[in-house]
């Protein structure tokens, strides 16, 4: 494993304390990035570990790149991306936040392992819009990042497809002194939907942000 996964997990698993999903790495934001592809490239000393580490590598997008379909929503890939489906469903609560290894999130994985893509998403209560789903989500910490990972965010507006939508500007120097997070916020059809950029090195940047939103500009609804 390399110098960069095996760091960032011992820097994350003192932090974060929740069960890793099946086929993840519990490592958490933006370390799990370099953690889940880096496994690939470990020695091994059984057929079975080898096996598992095989399965939880991404495989690439094509050149060009494709969409996948997804329950809610459809997203092309920026070509040379790997794509790896979520498991399970997004819950509520501490230690839920948006995250690649979190229960519910597809991820979309750069491959030089700096940059990340989190989609998820969950029900809303019943009549809620983006205000109130966002106030609910934030009493239930389930959009918030614990203290010692990310500083508290910056919000402005923004639209992810057809939908009004939030962005919060992270920047987490208990990652890395350049690491943060672009979290966008929308909701439709009664669904709360969650879209995350992290990046290792230049999140401290303000053209990071129009990076993510160009990531995410071939996000559609599914009707």
């Amino acid at each position: 494993m390399s110098l960069l996964a095996s760091e960032h997990l011992v820097r994350r698993s003192s932090s974060r304390h929740r069960a890793p999903i099946q086929g993840g790495t519990g490592a958490g934001v933006v370390a799990v990035l370099a953690a889940v592809l880096a496994a690939s490239a470990c020695s091994s000393g059984s057929s079975s570990d080898a096996a598992d580490a095989s399965a939880r590598v991404p495989t690439p997008s094509p050149t060009p790149a494709v969409t996948v379909d997804q329950p809610g929503y459809r997203f092309t890939l920026p070509a040379g991306l790997r794509f790896q489906a979520p498991r399970g469903a997004w819950q509520e609560g501490p230690g839920n936040w948006p995250d690649i290894d979190t229960a519910g999130f597809a991820a979309v994985f750069a491959p030089d392992l700096s940059s990340a893509i989190a989609l998820g998403r969950r029900p809303t209560a019943r009549g809620a819009d983006l205000d109130s789903w966002i106030s609910a989500m934030t009493r239930s910490r389930t959009i918030v990042y614990p203290d010692v990972m990310c500083r508290p965010p910056v919000s402005t507006s923004t639209r992810l497809d057809s939908e009004r939508a939030q962005v919060r500007v992270l920047l987490c120097p208990g990652v890395g002194p350049g690491a943060g997070i672009r979290l966008i916020l929308a909701v439709h059809r009664g669904y709360g939907y969650a879209a995350t950029c992290a990046n290792l090195e230049a999140a401290d940047s303000a053209s990071f942000t129009e990076q993510c939103l160009e990531w995410l500009s071939t996000f559609r609804f599914a009707g």
